[in-house]
């Protein structure tokens, strides 16, 4: 019997961290971590993405759909909804950082 990590399609995150503009995984990370920190004093709400215009398959696995709203937004973590600025939490064990980290392994 496989275990779920085992059944998980694993992505090159050095590709994907190019894919989304940054020179690698680390880089990535890094910027993740600093968009978590942030307050509503820091963020242009201009620069957000409406989170109407945001589409999620349900019938993908999580990791995919972290995945999917990665490529969809600069920041994972604030959104806009009708012109007010949301910021996201998670009441979940698995954090988006721990999302990540299980879906992508280091070249």
């Amino acid at each position: 019997m496989k275990n779920k990590n085992e059944e998980m399609k694993k992505i090159n995150g050095d590709e994907f961290a190019a894919e989304q503009g940054y020179a690698n995984l680390e880089e990535m990370r890094e910027a993740l971590d600093r968009m978590s920190r942030m307050e509503f004093k820091d963020i242009d709400p201009e620069e957000l993405t409406e989170l109407t215009d945001i589409e999620i398959d349900d019938s993908l696995s999580i990791e995919e759909r972290v995945l999917s709203l990665l490529r969809q937004t600069k920041n994972p973590y604030f959104y806009r909804y009708n012109g007010v600025v949301v910021k996201m939490s998670f009441a979940e064990k698995q954090t988006l950082e721990d999302c990540i980290s299980n879906c992508m392994y280091t070249a």
